[in-house]
């Protein structure tokens, strides 16, 4: 199967080690117009990549609590995200979890994405419904509970 549509794809991070690596082959294999490296994002710009993507791929082999995911499923954007450490606690069915390794689940996952608006919809109205379960204040007003529990 095949992309209905061409889209870019932007990563953002700060490239080392394997990310160079990756960039250099994008490089040499004249993709450089369709995979984008963005390099460091500074945290006031995310929201704007955010809005603008059609979905958020977040295949993690390691996280701590899964902030980038969070903040994607806040601006209703469907998200492709490992199926391993705490992501799946955060994202809940609202998601799609993959297994970070495996490529071919990756492609199969975000092709039935990107060429099915509907597929798309669901999963960003889910996530953004999930997003609502998580807030600071919520955070405070569990901590608060929790501790009155102890007393």
């Amino acid at each position: 199967s095949s992309l209905k549509e061409t889209h870019k794809l932007l990563i953002a991070g700060s490239l080392k080690d394997e990310g160079l690596a990756l960039s250099d082959l994008v490089t040499s294999k004249g993709l450089n117009n369709n995979i984008i490296f963005l390099g460091y994002v500074k945290d006031s710009v995310l929201p704007t990549l955010y809005n603008a993507c059609e979905a958020f791929v977040y295949p993690s082999l390691y996280e701590g609590f899964g902030l980038p995911v969070l903040e994607a499923m806040s601006c209703k954007i469907p998200v492709i995200t490992s199926n391993t450490t705490s992501i799946p606690e955060i994202t809940g069915p609202c998601a799609i979890t993959i297994n970070p390794n495996n490529i071919d689940e990756l492609s199969f996952h975000l092709l039935s994405l990107l060429n099915n608006p509907d597929l798309k919809d669901e999963f960003g109205n889910k996530g953004y419904q999930r997003s609502l379960q998580f807030s600071w204040k919520l955070t405070t007003d569990k901590t608060i509970e929790f501790y009155n529990s102890l007393l």
